[in-house]
């Protein structure tokens, strides 16, 4: 007998828990998309010199490094207490990060006081984000029921990647302002409005969220664990590796070769930053486009594991041929690259988020993301300075789709051993499913 999952809301009201749970992800990668745009000016501004972009970048990085802790952190209380009162308190954080680093004066008005400032900010904001992502995965992926898991929690891919878009679009226009008014005040702008129009919008959209049906369910048959985390880690450990490193091509893809790709363009390649840009926004566009096609296919085909494998095979052969490109300085095959990468990563993005909080029950969903987050922060947030560091060590712009290459030939391995969760009629509660198989 077919097992169905918890009665849907109506439209509106799934419109708006949707909308509700997915902005703290707008605001997370407008933020990082926003500071890697600006990064060749805030290494001007902040850092004091225009070659001190490895340090901008470090200090990117940087800020990924809390996101584990912070998906530790909260995933105890998602765990624990609720996917709502994680959600709630995760994002006062992330967006106090993100209004911050907007208000950090210059390098000339505090000389060294301005980067570690700014690398504060930067760090609050991981942390943050380590506790908005696995919380608003958890509680879309109970909110798609038994058919819809892959479409519904897609749209926090979905609605992030449009916080890039958004964010890239801003950088293009404030890039045609006068130097002297886009160097002392005009990459402020988009973290401070961002910050100031999102973080109350969130809040109203939040206070009357509603519980998942899945965690209720939990929480009446008293199957809360009392430590989610070390639960997690000592009887979950299979899943949780391979989600590690299966995710760690698509993080070290993004963030390596599209939100590094605006600085590289500018820096390595010395192309116009429209330009650089213009490619940017052509990949982020058919990637954001095409991740809730990709989710709502794959609960039609059953499978997450065949699309994040293939997305995952599709980067070894991309990425390189997308720099070799890029060095031609021609403008048509570059736009052209950027679109059949972000085709290739839509695969990806379309069902990450299945793909992960699929992989473990209700009793620890929220703590299994810090799997992802741990990919996220040290093979995708440190891309960049890898990418430039590999590029001085080597003396070859090839030299980033050299790391990509690598971390997506490891990622293929580990996929290749992770179940099809699509499959199952209805989430597990306090089993994974790679402890007793899959359904």
């Amino acid at each position: 007998m077919r097992i169905e999952g918890p009665k849907l809301p109506s439209f509106g009201s799934l419109s708006k828990r949707i909308l509700g749970v997915s902005i703290g992800g707008f605001l997370e990668w407008y933020d990082y998309s926003i500071y890697a745009v600006f990064a060749v000016i805030i290494s001007s501004q902040i850092f004091g010199s225009i070659g001190a972009i490895f340090l901008v970048f470090l200090s990117y990085a940087l800020g990924f490094v809390l996101r584990p802790a912070g998906s530790f952190f909260f995933g105890h209380i998602g765990d624990k207490y609720g996917r709502r009162r994680a959600l709630t308190l995760s994002f006062w954080v992330m967006g106090a990060g993100t209004v911050l680093t907007g208000l950090v004066p210059g390098y000339a008005s505090i000389g060294v006081l301005a980067p570690v400032l700014i690398t504060l900010a930067r760090l609050a904001q991981g942390f943050g984000t380590g506790g908005e992502w696995g919380s608003a995965s958890a509680y879309l992926i109970e909110l798609g029921g038994t058919k819809r898991r892959g479409l519904y929690s897609s749209f926090q891919e979905f609605i992030a990647l449009s916080g890039i878009v958004v964010s890239t679009a801003v950088g293009l226009v404030l890039a045609r302002s006068p130097t002297p008014f886009l160097d002392s005040v005009g990459w402020r702008i988009p973290f401070l409005v961002g910050g100031t129009v999102i973080i109350p919008l969130a809040y109203v959209s939040r206070r009357s969220l509603p519980e998942t049906d899945s965690f209720e369910a939990l929480r009446n048959k008293n199957g809360i664990r009392p430590s989610p985390v070390l639960t997690t880690l000592r009887r979950d450990y299979k899943p949780f590796l391979i989600v590690l490193f299966g995710t760690a091509a698509l993080t070290s893809g993004f963030y390596g070769a599209i939100t590094y790709m605006t600085t590289y363009i500018v820096t390595v390649e010395k192309l116009s930053l429209g330009t650089a840009l213009m490619a940017t926004l052509t990949s982020l566009v058919l990637v954001t486009a095409l991740t809730p096609v990709f989710g709502y296919v794959s609960d039609r085909l059953r499978t997450r594991r065949k699309f994040f494998l293939l997305s995952t095979l599709l980067l070894i052969p991309v990425t390189p041929i997308y720099f070799v490109v890029v060095e031609t300085k021609a403008f048509v095959p570059i736009m052209l690259m950027a679109a059949i990468f972000g085709i290739a990563c839509s695969m990806g993005t379309g069902t990450l988020v299945s793909f992960i909080s699929e992989s473990f029950p209700t009793s620890e969903r929220v703590t299994g993301n810090a799997s992802y987050n741990i990919s996220a922060a040290y093979f995708g947030g440190f891309a960049p300075v890898i990418s430039i560091a590999l590029i001085n060590l080597l003396h070859s712009h090839l030299a980033p789709s050299f790391y990509v290459v690598a971390i997506a030939c490891m990622s293929a391995v580990f996929i290749y051993f992770a179940k099809d969760t699509g499959r199952m009629e209805k989430l597990r509660e306090v089993d994974s499913p790679y402890g007793s198989g899959s359904d």
